[in-house]
């Protein structure tokens, strides 16, 4: 089952790249950065920098789950990860890839959010 794992997260890993590609040529030269408590854009920046910040969030991320997912048998039993007793690390394999995907969504969520408040602004 964990070979299957490694190849669903290189996937996961490379495709907030190819959406942050995509909003490269989408987005306008300067997009909001910051936004308030109160829906208020607090910065603007440059469309380079947000895109750069996410991507670096997202490989760092991922790296570090695919990672987790590689050698979780070894953290395991180092007592760094945890799961039933029945099951070695099939579970937590699991979680570490739906945690990949849920982090995807929410970089690629925050980055459509910025984009269209950007270019709404335009």
């Amino acid at each position: 089952m964990w070979r299957f794992g490694i190849p669903v997260l290189i996937i996961l890993t490379l495709l907030p790249l190819a959406a942050f590609m995509v909003f490269a040529f989408i987005l306008p030269e300067t997009v909001p950065l910051q936004i308030g408590f109160d829906g208020e854009v607090n910065r603007w920046g440059s469309k380079w920098e947000l895109l750069a910040i996410m991507g670096i969030v997202s490989v760092v991320c991922n790296v570090l789950i695919t990672l987790c997912y590689a050698f979780a048998p070894q953290l395991k039993s180092m007592g760094l990860l945890n799961g039933p007793k029945n099951n070695d690390v099939g579970i937590a394999r699991w979680i570490l890839i739906g945690s990949a995907a849920f982090l995807d969504v929410i970089l690629i969520g925050a980055t459509v959010l910025l984009a269209s408040i950007a270019l709404g602004a335009a």
